[in-house]
């Protein structure tokens, strides 16, 4: 997919083996961590991290038969 330049913005962007991340160039860091922050932005961030958190403790009260 890197045959071009957007193509290898692309594959970095969707990299997820932290290994292959880890050797990434500061150059090729830099470009996925501005996709992260920029996700996060979009998809409302700690705030959704936080429902997701309230939601589990919930499920889990309930399997414990508190709720």
């Amino acid at each position: 997919m890197g045959d071009t330049p957007l193509g290898y913005v692309v594959s970095l962007r969707s990299e997820k083996d932290p290994e292959r991340i880890n050797n990434f160039t500061a150059e090729e860091k830099r470009i996925v961590c501005e996709w992260k922050e920029f996700r996060m932005s979009q998809n409302g961030g700690k705030q959704q991290i936080t429902m997701s958190w309230k939601e589990l403790q919930s499920a889990l009260k309930s399997l414990a038969g508190g709720g």
